[in-house]
């Protein structure tokens, strides 16, 4: 019988497991948008995202589009308590996740203000502290299992 052990999930592995699942996204999620986005994105971006001439349409579309994104990683680790791109790379939540807590976990998604904020606080947090701030907000923490052997 084999034993295992977890421990805090190293960065690599958890930037990993983040592309794993945007690719999962991106292929299962908005692959269906595709059409819509293509309509409204007509010329450069610059073109088509003008502040002052975004069509309600397209909001709408970046709107469900980011709902989709954040139910994902919150139902999976509500749910789960991995999404796709963790169980790829044997990472777990570990901790009490409610739904709650697992949309907090996962605010970090929302590209508006100021959410967006949180792209840089993030990292930053991992980095120097070797945990994601929302997660220390939440109590939960991201751990990976490796195989104990003496």
């Amino acid at each position: 019988m084999k034993d295992f052990y977890k421990f805090g999930a190293s960065i690599p592995r958890r930037a990993l497991a983040f592309l794993a699942d945007l690719i999962v996204m991106n292929l299962v999620l908005f692959t269906p948008f595709e059409g819509i986005l293509g309509h409204y994105m007509k010329g450069s971006w610059e073109e088509s995202l003008k502040w002052t001439q975004i069509p309600s349409g397209l909001v709408v579309v970046m709107v469900c589009m980011v709902v989709l994104a954040l139910l994902y990683f919150s139902l999976l680790e509500f749910f789960l308590h991995q999404t796709i791109g963790m169980m790829l790379l044997g990472l777990y939540v570990e901790g009490s996740v409610s739904f709650w807590r697992a949309l907090i976990r996962n605010v970090f998604i929302i590209p508006f203000f100021p959410f967006f904020l949180l792209w840089v606080v993030e990292p930053l947090y991992l980095f120097f502290k070797g945990e994601r701030w929302l997660e220390r907000l939440t109590s939960t923490r991201t751990v990976e299992f490796a195989e104990y052997s003496p």
